[in-house]
């Protein structure tokens, strides 16, 4: 999968006096978002959510961070890519809770890299909260933003209840040394 920015948004372009030639600096930012969505239920509490990824910049073309005149994958502001996970509480304005973000801005070209983000759902208060992966671009003027994704992979792991009991057994240990 290559996610870029749709360039032939007029709005890339776009100032204050309405459509303009590519030449007028924008103060315009177009954003592309990639993204699954789903409700964190009750049976969700307790799980690690593990998004994974393999990702790298195209070779040919151009790619974030490059310009007509200079393809050294320099990153030119507003120009930025990223993967995130995200969730969302409904109940306090669609405020974000958790914002995990993976900078793929300055990521190399021609090799691909694995990348992965983790979320805990331990905390109750995440019930019924929205939850997003996916990935970002943000870019004006017609500035490059493609990255190549794949092998892209989203997985729940419940914590074993063992894991926990070895976990508070230790805990007893300590405070039974401490004492």
């Amino acid at each position: 999968m290559n996610v870029f920015s749709n360039y032939e948004d007029w709005a890339h372009g776009l100032n204050f006096t309405g459509r303009s030639a590519r030449s007028v600096t924008s103060d315009q930012v177009v954003q592309s978002t990639v993204y699954r969505e789903s409700r964190i239920e009750a049976s969700d509490m307790g799980k690690t959510i593990t998004f994974s990824f393999d990702a790298r910049r195209p070779n040919n073309g151009l790619a974030v961070g490059d310009t007509q005149n200079d393809a050294s994958g320099n990153v030119y502001s507003p120009a930025t890519a990223q993967a995130f996970i995200r969730t969302i509480d409904p109940d306090a304005g669609y405020a974000a809770t958790n914002d995990l973000v993976e900078n793929m801005t300055v990521i190399g070209k021609g090799s691909w890299l694995t990348y992965v983000l983790e979320l805990d759902l331990s905390d109750p208060a995440l019930e019924g909260q929205i939850f997003q992966v996916g990935f970002e671009n943000y870019s004006s003027n017609y500035d490059a933003t493609a990255v190549s994704y794949d092998n892209v992979s989203i997985s729940s792991i419940p914590i074993p209840a063992t894991a926990w009991l070895f976990g508070t057994a230790l805990i007893g240990l300590m405070r039974s040394r401490v004492l």
